[in-house]
């Protein structure tokens, strides 16, 4: 490679819990029409990630569509970028079902495509060191991440190697700072960005276009005629004399490393102020609301595991495989890493997005009594259900199940519901997130009662009556002082005894 190259990565992503209205939508306004401009005669190569969502939406509604994208593959013009099906963050769940989700995403477009991906998209960039061992044992070569998320270190020109347990992987690095110009400055200032990145010795850069700018607002497409995307693909192929688009994969071909680094774990999705360190674990250690989800979700694998071994040895036409496979994509739908992190556009802040995570957790566990012949026999347990080192109960019958915390008062921490699917205790304690600073905020707000639905709206930094002391949960006792008014129980105050 002499000229400078650009890698355009398009991640065409369907938001968690968005209902099937919106994805027609997204759809007819926005994602057939960019591949529509992908087949034209002068077309541009670029790399795609679809994710499962999507490509099950295509194959059921836009078979057309699908067809086109399979013809862009084999013409050479598109390369796909596989990953977890789902959405899981690799780090966040068992590797045994990161593993399954990456390989049932290769097994989809090996069988409509004949090819196999070579690259992973990591959903919210969430990078762990052990995601070479993962992704290099099932064969993937390349992933991509954010250039901030290998500071200190330079931008590395083209890619960088790193290895876990001698796997090795190529990692891609997106130029954050000209990604986040697409789709909001013109084609033309964008490009001058590139040809500066050259200038300065950089002989292939990455660009990845923002997940939600491809999503129509308001009926307007991004590839609809005479838009952006429009004028953003004819103003790369003026270009070609200069800068050629390539894939990834002829990166790897064409180019030796720019040199090896172990990047420690990190996630493309901004911590909240409490929060300590750069990995996905923070979201554990400063939202025990969602701690608790994922250690629900770490039982429930479990759970589709213990059926899986219950079931290694039956004919192939036993029914309870039907529902073995049933219990697998419910389980996979509640893995959705947007369920597990915070300040993201679809993230943990939004009640939907968690509520559609313990659904699918539920019905798998309730697919996997019922293969047992274990749904209507009462339970109770005594478990350290949070791995928070003290035990609570937990009390399960046909209908209901209950995680009371005897640490904390003997509170109701989760009631789950088998016939909703849901957790009625559904609830995010209000926590400063990042996007409260800097906030402005008016008397009137100030005196406003909010509910979980002000958790994503800013609020003034230090407007402690917006947050909460204490866990909420059912049935949790507090002591309050004789001289407290019902005006100070949104303040702060201390517990009088217990």
């Amino acid at each position: 490679m002499t000229s400078l190259g650009l890698a355009l990565l398009l991640p065409l992503l369907v938001p968690a819990g968005a209902p099937e209205s919106w994805i027609g939508r997204a759809f007819h306004k926005g994602w057939l029409p960019l591949i529509d401009a992908l087949s034209e005669p002068a077309g541009v190569r670029a790399n795609l990630h679809l994710s499962g969502a999507a490509l099950a939406w295509l194959e059921g509604n836009a078979p057309r569509h699908l067809d086109l994208l399979v013809g862009l593959i084999k013409e050479g013009r598109v390369e796909v970028l596989g990953g977890p099906w789902a959405g899981a963050l690799l780090p966040a769940v068992p590797e045994r079902d990161a593993s399954a989700q990456v390989h049932e995403m290769g097994r989809w477009w090996r069988q409509r495509a004949g090819a196999t991906p070579r690259g992973a998209w990591l959903p919210q960039f969430a990078w762990d060191p052990s995601a070479p061992r993962i992704l290099g044992r099932l064969g993937v070569q390349y992933a991509v991440l954010q250039d901030t998320q290998l500071a200190p270190a330079p931008r590395p020109d083209g890619y960088v190697l790193t290895e876990r347990e001698g796997s090795r992987l190529a990692l891609f690095a997106v130029d954050t700072k000209l990604s986040a110009m697409l789709a909001t400055h013109s084609p033309g200032r964008v490009l001058r960005g590139v040809a500066a990145r050259g200038a300065e010795g950089t002989r292939c850069v990455v660009l990845a276009m923002p997940a939600e700018s491809l999503h129509p607002v308001d009926g307007w497409s991004l590839f609809g005629p005479r838009s952006w995307g429009r004028r953003w693909l004819a103003a790369l192929a003026d270009a070609s004399h200069w800068l050629k688009l390539v894939h990834f994969s002829t990166v790897l071909e064409r180019m030796p490393p720019a040199g090896r680094v172990y990047p420690p774990p990190s996630i493309g999705v901004p911590p909240s102020p409490s929060a300590h360190g750069p990995g996905w674990e923070w979201t554990l250690a400063a939202h025990p609301e969602i701690d608790r989800l994922h250690k629900r979700m770490l039982r429930t694998s479990d759970e589709v595991l213990r059926l899986r071994h219950a079931l290694r040895n039956v004919a192939d036409t036993d029914p309870r495989l039907v529902a073995l496979d049933r219990a697998t994509r419910a389980l996979w739908d509640g893995q959705a890493g947007a369920a597990y992190v915070v300040n993201a556009l679809h993230g943990a802040q939004d009640p939907t997005v968690r509520q559609n995570a313990w659904s699918a957790l539920l019905r798998a566990e309730k697919e996997v009594g019922e293969a047992l012949d274990e749904h209507l026999r009462p339970r109770c347990e005594q478990v350290d259900d949070d791995c928070d080192g003290q035990s609570e109960i937990e009390i399960r019958t046909a209908d209901l199940r209950a995680i009371v915390a005897p640490a904390h008062g003997g509170a109701l921490v989760e009631l789950d519901a088998w016939s909703l699917p849901a957790n009625l205790l559904n609830v995010r304690t209000r926590r400063e997130e990042a996007v409260h600073a800097g906030a402005a905020g008016d008397a009137e707000s100030a005196a406003h009662d909010p509910t979980e639905s002000d958790v994503t709206r800013p609020h003034p930094r230090g407007g402690t009556d917006w947050f909460d002391r204490h866990l909420r949960a059912s049935f949790a006792d507090h002591f309050l002082p004789q001289d407290l008014g019902p005006e100070a129980l949104v303040g702060r105050w201390i517990d009088a005894g217990d």
